[in-house]
């Protein structure tokens, strides 16, 4: 896999005019037609692994990028693997921005198959502080007690991908992105920069959003599908009970289950949360046992095909969420 070195480039505008300057006299003076001031230089390809990285791909390039998302829309990602296509139009981008953390286990293999010709490759959580998958020590011991445990469990490993959930740690993303898009593309450099700010902006205010609506709770325990939202009850100061590990698919035992229930039950939780990508067989399960009902809380793996028609994103999606969370956790 190519590597770059992300290095802060900025050209100067100075540099910009008298390159331009010397660009028209020299077609002036050859008799060659100016190019037409409404034209630009070729965007660049950006290649991102699915929603998230699509989404800040979009918002920090801006009209200088042309994005493309390889995990279709309605697909959950945990175990996409790209197809021969899929490889063929991932060479041709010139970056592939990706979350790394072990999400996307074929990023290595495919970057291999394409060889050296093929896009500079960014993992958007080099340099983020990650936290490990929280696990009951009745599920470690199932996991050794039953040969036939769920091949998927660990997956990932001990380490949790879903940083994109947490605002502040989003917006490093976002700052790595901006990075590389300005090392391949350093005229515009300053485009970049630009959007940057108005995105981690934009992600300051949600994360006040959160803060604030997440004070003054009756509860702090929620009950999720999955352990996607571990850096958000990070942030906000929340406790979550998952019924499936990292991976969505990964079922826990009935012995697991029987635990989990009596959790629940404990902390008086009224709400258990699914996700719309994946089935939410146990989620209405585990409610039906404890009383609860079911509510939607949105990991912001990917859209719906819905939410992609109605013109949905991450910050409508993180929206709904919060309004969901207090709801569930009878916040004033």
């Amino acid at each position: 896999m190519r590597h770059r070195r992300h290095l802060p480039f900025r050209l100067p505008l100075l540099a910009i005019f008298a390159a331009a300057a010397i660009a028209l006299v020299s077609a002036c003076a050859s008799g060659a037609t100016a190019t037409p001031s409404g034209s630009q230089a070729a965007k660049l390809e950006v290649a991102a692994s699915f929603y998230p990285l699509e989404y800040l791909a979009r918002r920090v390039g801006g009209d200088r990028v042309t994005v493309r998302t390889l995990v279709p829309v309605g697909v959950e990602p945990h175990d996409w693997e790209p197809t021969a296509r899929d490889i063929v139009d991932l060479r041709a981008a010139d970056l592939l921005v990706y979350n790394g953390l072990g999400f996307e286990e074929w990023v290595d293999r495919a970057m291999e198959s394409i060889g050296a010709d093929g896009p500079v490759a960014l993992d958007a959580s080099a340099n983020i502080r990650a936290r490990e998958e929280a696990r009951a020590p009745e599920e470690a011991e199932d996991d050794h007690a039953d040969d036939h445990a769920d091949d998927h469990a660990d997956d990932h490993g001990p380490v949790d991908p879903h940083v994109w959930l947490d605002p502040i740690r989003y917006g490093e993303q976002a700052e790595a992105i901006a990075a590389a898009l300005s090392e391949l593309d350093p005229a515009n450099a300053g485009v970049y920069e630009s959007n940057l700010h108005d995105l981690l902006r934009d992600l300051t205010a949600l994360d006040t959003e959160f803060s604030r609506g997440l004070t003054g709770c009756q509860r702090q325990v929620i009950v999720t599908a999955h352990d996607a939202f571990g850096y958000l009850v990070e942030r906000y100061g929340l406790e979550e009970l998952s019924i499936a590990g990292i991976a969505p698919d990964a079922e826990p035992s009935p012995a697991r289950l029987a635990v989990l229930a009596d959790q629940v039950r404990a902390a008086g939780v009224k709400y258990v949360f699914f996700e719309e990508l994946v089935s939410a067989r146990l989620a209405r399960t585990l409610a039906e046992e404890v009383g609860a009902r079911t509510l939607v809380l949105n990991p912001i793996e990917g859209l719906t095909a819905g939410q992609a028609a109605a013109g949905e994103d991450y910050f409508t999606l993180m929206r709904q969420n919060l309004t969901n969370l207090r709801l569930a956790l009878e916040c004033t």
